[in-house]
């Protein structure tokens, strides 16, 4: 029942236009930039390998710009160019160790900062990624839009480092002091909560979120999952069912929810469930004997006996026609009882019967089908119903008792017979004498 949290969103910014414009001004126009003054000379050298990235020319500006980076203090912007070269062709560990270059020239020159923290999550040296992450944040956070993309990509850096008390700590900040709140940085701190097993705070964030956003399913959602690992079955039927009411949810979402109001012994709910999991034109056996259980349970014996019917006409089945019988005889309706009896006593006969009874149980049925025959006057299935009790531990005494007071009265009505005829012969022969 649980789902994807969250995902992690990567912050390479190639510089391949127009940002690139920008860092080649000269150094005395533009003071605040962050890198170090260029001479005309390696302006145009980055011009052209600039020119070579941008067209795919990658070895060739390789060539460009590797001669003038061997020194201990390469300029920053070379490398970052270089750096790019080995991201784009996916040699990941050399563009690192370029942009760590560039940043080692230009400590707040922040697209390479945000371009080592994407390359170093992609090599999974989270710990180095978050640290990036955290750092491109403390200088995006000084400007006039801070980009808060960067907290979170920390926080998932930290999470995948396992570091998930600091990455609650991350998120926190973000909710309370930029409200920065969304479906997967929420999705973060529930997998965070449930890392260290902090089920009561998660829950507590949650929901005081809730009570502001009522409206979005994710949280009652989240809400339900963190109920289920409470084990408080109730409380996560309740957010479950809201979730999906508000979003939807997918047959098996449904079932297994019908499954937790059935363990919380609530069959209307588990019921209703279930309904919106089965789609009716393609309604299984298995689905209708489930709604028949719910059905019984509250009580509702038309529509159990409705769906016990549906189940017979998909695949007849002796138990299904037992229970139909047992339904009927239990409302007194002995015809009923019959018919659906004797149907299961016959397929329990035939070889492709699939349902395998205990002796005590094939009694059972013998029992009901010799009552409801007697009910309604069948006295000779009666009769062979109760014949295959006699030998039963269970019914033996009942069935004797069914079968001698059926002798009594047929011998009854075979003595009326007889005396009904004679008095009729009595009286023709007294008709004859007087004529």
């Amino acid at each position: 029942m649980f789902y994807k949290l969250f995902h992690y969103k990567k912050g390479i910014f190639l510089i391949i236009g127009i940002i690139f414009l920008d860092v080649l001004i000269p150094y005395s126009v533009c003071a605040k930039e962050p890198f170090p003054p260029l001479s005309p000379f390696l302006r145009n050298l980055a011009l052209e390998a600039q020119k070579d990235i941008t067209t795919g020319r990658l070895k060739q500006a390789q060539n460009c710009l590797s001669p003038f980076l061997k020194g201990s203090n390469p300029h920053p912007l070379l490398c970052f160019l270089m750096a790019n070269t080995y991201y784009l062709e996916k040699r990941l560990g050399l563009a690192l160790k370029f942009y760590e270059k560039t940043i080692k020239g230009a400590p707040k020159y922040l697209p390479a900062i945000e371009n080592a923290a994407a390359v170093a999550f992609e090599l999974k040296r989270y710990q180095k990624a978050a640290n990036y992450y955290l750092s491109a944040w403390q200088i995006s956070r000084k400007t006039k839009h801070p980009n808060k993309e960067l907290l979170y990509n920390a926080a998932i850096a930290l999470y995948q480092a396992h570091k998930y008390k600091k990455t609650i700590d991350i998120l926190k900040q973000l909710f309370k002091k930029y409200n920065y709140i969304s479906k997967q940085s929420i999705a973060l701190y529930v997998a965070c909560s449930i890392n260290i097993k902090s089920f009561n705070e998660c829950l507590k964030i949650l929901n005081s979120f809730i009570n502001n956003y009522p409206y979005k399913a994710y949280l009652w959602l989240y809400a339900g999952q963190i109920f289920l690992l409470q084990k408080d079955y109730k409380h996560a039927a309740i957010y479950l069912e809201t979730a999906y009411t508000l979003k939807g949810a997918n047959k098996k979402q449904w079932k297994d929810l019908s499954n937790i109001y059935a363990y919380c012994n609530a069959p209307i709910k588990a019921a209703k469930c279930y309904l919106k999991a089965i789609n009716s034109n393609k309604v299984s056996k298995k689905d209708l004997e489930i709604l028949v259980n719910y059905f019984l349970q509250i009580h509702n014996y038309n529509i159990a006996r409705k769906y016990i019917k549906m189940a017979i006409n998909l695949e007849p089945d002796a138990s299904l026609y037992v229970l139909l019988g047992k339904l009927a005889f239990e409302h007194a309706r002995f015809d009923q009882a019959k018919s659906a009896l004797k149907n299961a006593i016959l397929l329990m006969h035939k070889k492709q019967n699939k349902t395998k009874l205990k002796i005590k149980d094939v009694d059972r049925i013998w029992m009901l089908l010799g009552i409801s025959a007697f009910e309604t006057n069948d006295f000779s299935l009666a009769k062979r119903a109760f014949s295959h009790l006699l030998n039963s531990k269970q019914y033996r005494q009942q069935a004797k008792g069914y079968l001698a007071f059926i002798s009594l009265l047929q011998s009854k009505k075979i003595n009326k017979y007889v005396k009904d005829n004679a008095h009729g012969s009595n009286q023709d022969n007294g008709s004859t004498n007087k004529t």
